[in-house]
């Protein structure tokens, strides 16, 4: 069976990071994305808890797969940008370097979305965003800093077609993606698996959450289980071990992870994905 390289978004479990990581390694989980601190969101946060960090990357064998800076979540025009870039890209790199990990970032802001009211724009992503991702994709590859976009109901990039549009307009090979068929489904209301053949190639690293299709009180999507939303899980897998997939897998629940249901989350993605093993297995023998 191949390998599940099955981390989690450390703030799942607390924004406390020592504490994420050892609730995380009790799960037997070794792999962390570093997104909240207690003080702040990655890098805005406190020289104390970075060197905190410092130490337990150091010392407890873990490794940071990703930071999320939420770089450009927030900007659609101009100015936003380039504040951005000064203000978050450029230290949340120095962190990125020193931990020797990927940048996730986002594919700016749709004109007049919200996430109560994420809208669907139709067309071509506009030549003046894809001018931004292209700048700031140049400048991460000048450093060495492998980006990851991700798809996110707000953003240009609301669905991992769009997503793969701007990464092949952008035409850079330090920009690919991080598949979130969570925020997918929560965009559009349907199970995004069919999707997967026309954005696999592109795909380095994927987040995990599943989803209720059907709206419940008010706009926000319900969290659940892998398994028991509208994401086909077990279709999903079975096409990204067909095509090789070799990246890596982070839970991001958005559930507050307890211990329990630390291990109980873990469990129902390590069954989902045997499954499929087990099927790829049959269909190959």
């Amino acid at each position: 069976m191949r390998e599940l390289k099955l981390g989690v978004v450390a703030d799942e479990i607390s924004r406390n990071f020592p504490v994420a990581v050892r609730e995380g390694k009790k799960a037997g989980i070794q792999h962390f994305e570093v997104r909240f601190l207690r003080s702040g969101r990655i890098p805005r946060c406190s020289a104390r808890e970075l060197e905190e960090v410092d130490a337990i990357v150091r010392g407890e064998g873990i490794t940071v797969t990703a930071i999320s800076p939420g770089l450009f979540k927030h900007a659609g025009t101009e100015p936003e940008f380039r504040r951005q870039m000064t203000e978050v890209f450029s230290r949340a790199s120095e962190l990125a370097l020193r931990w020797k990990t990927k940048m996730i970032v986002f594919g700016f802001k749709k004109p007049g979305a919200t996430e109560q009211d994420p809208v669907t724009i139709d067309g071509e992503i506009p030549g003046e965003v894809l001018d931004w991702m292209a700048e700031t994709v140049g400048e991460a590859e000048r450093l060495g800093i492998p980006l990851l976009l991700e798809p996110e109901p707000i953003s240009w990039t609301d669905t991992g077609l769009r997503a793969a549009e701007m990464i092949r307009r952008v035409g850079r090979g330090g920009l690919r993606m991080n598949y979130d068929p969570g925020n997918v489904a929560w965009m559009t209301r349907r199970n995004p698996v069919d999707e997967w053949p026309e954005i696999a190639e592109l795909v380095t690293h994927m987040h995990l959450k599943d989803t209720l299709l059907e709206p419940q009180d008010g706009k926000f999507p319900v969290w659940v289980f892998p398994g028991n939303g509208g994401i086909d899980y077990a279709t999903l897998f079975r096409r990204m071990l067909a095509d090789g997939f070799s990246g890596n897998v982070s839970i991001e629940s958005h559930m507050n992870l307890s211990p329990l249901l630390l291990v109980a989350f873990k469990t129902a993605v390590e069954r989902l994905w045997q499954e499929a093993s087990r099927a790829a297995g049959e269909a190959t023998s």
